[in-house]
Order: C-alpha cells, then sequence, then structure tokens
C-alpha cells in the first residue's frame, strides 16, 4: 500500500491519494480520486434529468468495451452488473433520440457501443430492428433479427415477448415502417 500510495501521489488539499489506515478501519481512497466511472454517471444523471442528449453522447464516449473484460474478477461482479445496466440504460436513450430525430449513424454508433457491452441486451436490439425499419433497411432489420436468434439460442433463452412482437410487426409489409418507427416502447 505504500507503494501504492507513493504511485498515486496527492489530491490538492496534500492529503494522499489513499489514505492512511488507521488501526481498525479499512483502506479507503480520497474523495477526490475519482475515474471515468463517476464522470459517466455525472454526464448520463444530467442528459437525463434534463432531457438533453449531448450529455448521453459524452457519456458514451467514455466507455471502452464491457467494464472489466468477459470475465471480472469476483469482487468486481456487483460492480460490472450495475455498470452493464447504466451503459445499456443509456446507449437505449440515445439511440432512440438519434433515430427519433434522424440521427442514424449516432444511433448505430450507440447500440454498437451497448451491445459490446453487453450482446443479449434484448432492449438494444429492439432499438436496432427500430434503426433498420426508420432506415428502410429490410435486410439490415434480417441481420438483426438472426444476431438476436443467434444470441438467445447461444444462451439457450426463449425470446422477449416484446421482440417477438416487433418482429412481428416488422415482417407485415403492410405496417412495418409506419407503426413501429416512432414508436418510443421499449
Amino acid at each position: 500500500m505504500t507503494n501504492l500510495r507513493k504511485r498515486l501521489g496527492k489530491a490538492e488539499d496534500g492529503d494522499p491519494y489513499v489514505i492512511r489506515r488507521r488501526a481498525g478501519t479499512p483502506y479507503a481512497l480520497h474523495p477526490d480520486f475519482t475515474c471515468d466511472w463517476h464522470a459517466f454517471l455525472r454526464l448520463a444523471e444530467h442528459g437525463l434529468a434534463t432531457k438533453t442528449i449531448a450529455p448521453l453522447d459524452e457519456a458514451l464516449a467514455l466507455v471502452r468495451g464491457r467494464p472489466f473484460g468477459t470475465y471480472a474478477p469476483s469482487w468486481a461482479f456487483s460492480l460490472q452488473q450495475e455498470m452493464i445496466t447504466r451503459i445499456t440504460d443509456i446507449a437505449h436513450a440515445a439511440a432512440q433520440h438519434h433515430t427519433a430525430h434522424g440521427l442514424y449513424d449516432k444511433a448505430g454508433a450507440a447500440l454498437a457501443l451497448g451491445l459490446e457491452v453487453d450482446e443479449s441486451a434484448e432492449l438494444l436490439h429492439r432499438d436496432l430492428l427500430r434503426l433498420e425499419a426508420a432506415r428502410n433497411n429490410r435486410p439490415g432489420i434480417q441481420a438483426a433479427i438472426q444476431m438476436i436468434r443467434k444470441i438467445n439460442t447461444s444462451l439457450d433463452v426463449s425470446m422477449e415477448p416484446e421482440t417477438e412482437h416487433l418482429i412481428t410487426q416488422l415482417r407485415d409489409p403492410a405496417n412495418a415502417f409506419t407503426t413501429t418507427v416512432g414508436s418510443a416502447a421499449s
């Protein structure tokens, strides 16, 4: 811990980032010691509270793949799950906004990032289906359907009813591009 304390240095107030322990107290970090996750949370909360997209896009720009990689250490498992959930929620919100405003490339980028973090997030797969419908891209819709089926098969899980319903709607040429494109339902 001494080496870590030296490497991390001191905060502006002169206290070390790794706070010196007192008898019976756990190791702790100085409150000024933050990481991208804290910035992500601040930006995401601000964007959701103010209903503005720029902070959500900024939050997503901080994400670099799945938190803790494919296999999180046991001590980080609950944190990893929280991070994955928050990231997919923000990717969903950003994708919905961008799709509704015709910013399809930005919506696609948000979804690609969210699916990189959690490829099994059906909420994001539904957003991808809606995005491809908005683009009027039938091959893209088929590819998205195949992707979610492949993932669900590999996980041995059933498709969520909302996803099945959306696929049924999109396969019906009479209403595929009129009833689901503008839908904000998840």
